[in-house]
């Protein structure tokens, strides 16, 4: 493949004529580096824009002499250094060789001038995915990976939080109304008092839409795309599909979107529901990030395909394997590896032992524990909990205020039961409540319900029978506090209830991954079918060409001569009377004489010239 058509499938240079694309060749610098080296240097003022052509690299922040903050690891059509380069800043990370590495550099200079001349559309892409970079390097979220580079990291457009900041324009006029109200048409200290009111509350509104803007974000990598939804301070959730099960990816925009450069981009997979970048700004460019990793991804699974049926055959045949060179290359020990920022203190600890015994959702390898929502479980708790925290407030009062009943005594028993009592109830409670599991594994869903010291209801149902699934909140309390039903089809039997589970959207969406996983491991285990069998048959053919082959090379025995004939009696000459004058059955220049025909008798009659019907 030419560089230029290698160019045209990074996203950043789509759509971008052949000319501009040479041009861009001839600035950069075609460069190598072995592993260890860096490509990028942090603080460095003259940071170049550099494009991974073969090996791999990683990015990371240096943030002391032995801390680093590990940014992700940079494959083949990878980029980096685009936000330094841009803006004519200093490096803010390194990125280093892990692999001998074969790059594109080019300065910012060169860079500048070569985007002066691309049309607008390319420009504002690239000024895009630098300003989406460096937020994805600040506020990198922490459920990514240490090698997970963030492509693009992006709330929804401006204009939304614009318009949620309406509450305070709309707070500032409906004030000056009621100041106009009680100046001249009725003077009342209500609408006095309406005035900072309504202030207030315009400012909260508009306060709480700006930080529910700010937390809600779009997230792409080469392994997911991931959308972030939280309501502050309740709760957060998030919808991921891995890059793996995407089918195909859309952009749905509106006249206004059009016009300000947002709109919806549509990521589909083979299972409901569509994951939704709402209001997303640059959606072309976010489709086309998400495209080019669709075709890397399918190149990849394309060439392991490849090399599994050549390797294959080479063993049925007897030949020797052959290893990749590449994976024999050298590689330099990850930096962001050795390390990484690990917050370690005695708080974190404790408060990773209460998540892992509280939390709704565990992931354990392979398996997705989920339990109800910790709001039921405070609904159980609550008959223990409210008297004992009413016991204690009377006690502190009594300590301030030196009732003289109950006596201390009384007061230090009672106190000392109701303790216990409530101790006791709450862990009851929280053991029962731990005791209600859903799991998903990779083949079956499982329904576990188990009360302390009594019998356990296991419920298990396979994978390949569920048919669908959707979930419901049911009350404004559960959309609050983010907790519903999800109620999956089995096809003909009694439908499986996950009840009162937290993000029951994230449920419905694990559910469709594990289909998907699912219906993924049975078309690999047609394939290896399929490659067996081909393999077979080459290997059947290569051993019938050897075979041949051997045959041909045998020395051939001489030829048998032909044994004589026997002497015939000639043919008996043809008179004048024995010809006849006709046509011939076939068109020719031959004589028009023919020999006559044998006499036809009457028990001939019915029957063909060969004797037939």
């Amino acid at each position: 493949m030419s560089d230029i058509g290698w160019l045209r499938r990074i996203h950043l240079f789509r759509d971008v004529p052949a000319s501009l694309l040479q041009d861009f060749l001839d600035r950069a610098t075609l460069r190598e580096a072995e592993p260890g080296e860096e490509l990028i240097v942090q603080a460095d003022p003259g940071s170049p824009f550099v494009i991974l052509r073969k090996g791999r690299a990683e990015a990371y922040v240096r943030l002391s002499a032995d801390q680093v903050l590990p940014l992700g690891i940079l494959q083949a059509q990878d980029h980096a250094g685009l936000e330094a380069a841009l803006k004519g800043y200093r490096s803010p990370m390194t990125v280093r060789a892990l692999r001998p590495v074969e790059y594109y550099s080019i300065k910012r200079a060169d860079l500048v001038a070569w985007l002066a001349k691309v049309p607008e559309e390319v420009r504002r892409r690239f000024y895009f995915i630098a300003e989406a970079q460096r937020k994805a390097r600040v506020q990198r979220p922490d459920w990514l990976q240490n090698t997970e580079w963030a492509i693009v990291y992006a709330r929804r457009h401006w204009i939304v939080a614009a318009w949620r900041g309406g509450w305070l324009l709309a707070a500032l006029f409906l004030s000056i109304v009621w100041w106009a109200i009680h100046t001249w048409y009725w003077p009342s200290r209500l609408f006095l008092f309406l005035i900072p009111v309504t202030l207030l509350l315009g400012l909260f509104l508009t306060a709480w839409g700006v930080i529910e803007w700010l937390n809600d974000y779009y997230v792409v990598t080469p392994l997911r795309v991931a959308r972030v939804d939280r309501i502050f301070p309740i709760h957060d959730s998030r919808f991921e599909v891995p890059v793996t099960m995407i089918n195909a990816v859309g952009v749905e925009t509106e006249f206004l979107g059009r016009l300000l450069g947002y709109g919806d981009v549509l990521v589909r997979t083979w299972a409901e529901p569509i994951l939704r970048l709402v209001q997303a700004p640059e959606p072309h460019a976010i489709s086309g990030v998400i495209e080019e990793l669709m075709d890397r991804e399918r190149e990849t699974w394309s060439k392991a395909e490849q090399r599994a049926m050549q390797e294959h055959l080479r063993e049925v045949l007897g030949l020797p394997t052959q290893t990749d060179e590449e994976e024999l290359a050298p590689e330099a020990p990850a930096i962001s590896s050795l390390q990484a920022v690990r917050p370690t203190s005695w708080w974190g600890y404790v408060w990773a032992f209460i998540r892992s015994y509280l939390q709704p959702r565990i992931v354990t390898g392979d398996i997705i524990t989920y339990r109800k929502h910790p709001i039921f479980l405070l609904r159980r708790a609550a008959p223990a909990l409210i008297p004992l925290f009413l016991i204690w407030f009377y006690a502190l009062l009594w300590l301030q205020f030196g009732w003289p009943w109950p006596t201390e005594g009384f007061l230090l028993s009672f106190l000392v039961l109701v303790t216990l009592f409530s101790l006791l109830y709450t862990m009851y409670q929280i053991w029962d409540w731990a005791n209600d599991l859903y799991q998903l594994t990779p083949t079956q869903i499982v329904d576990l319900k188990q009360v302390p010291f009594g019998e356990a209801e296991r419920k298990v149902a396979p994978l390949e029978k569920v048919v669908g699934a959707d979930f419901e909140r049911p009350s404004f309390w559960a959309r609050i506090f983010n907790y519903g039903d999800v109620r999956i089809q089995m096809g003909g039997e009694e439908p499986l209830i996950f009840e009162r589970v937290w993000q029951p959207d994230q449920v419905q969406q694990d559910l469709f991954t594990r289909m998907e996983e699912r219906r993924r491991r049975e078309e690999e285990a047609r394939w290896l079918q399929d490659r067996e069998r081909f393999v077979e048959w080459l290997a059947a053919y290569h051993k019938l060409r050897g075979e041949v082959a051997a045959a041909e090379e045998r020395p051939s025995r001489p030829a048998k001569a032909p044994r004589p004939r026997r002497p015939s009696s000639p043919e008996p000459r043809l008179g004048e009377e024995d010809w006849e004058f006709g046509y011939p059955s076939e068109g020719g220049d031959e004589d028009l004489w023919l020999p006559r025909r044998p006499p036809r008798h009457d028990d001939d009659e019915g029957f063909g010239e060969d004797g037939g019907l």
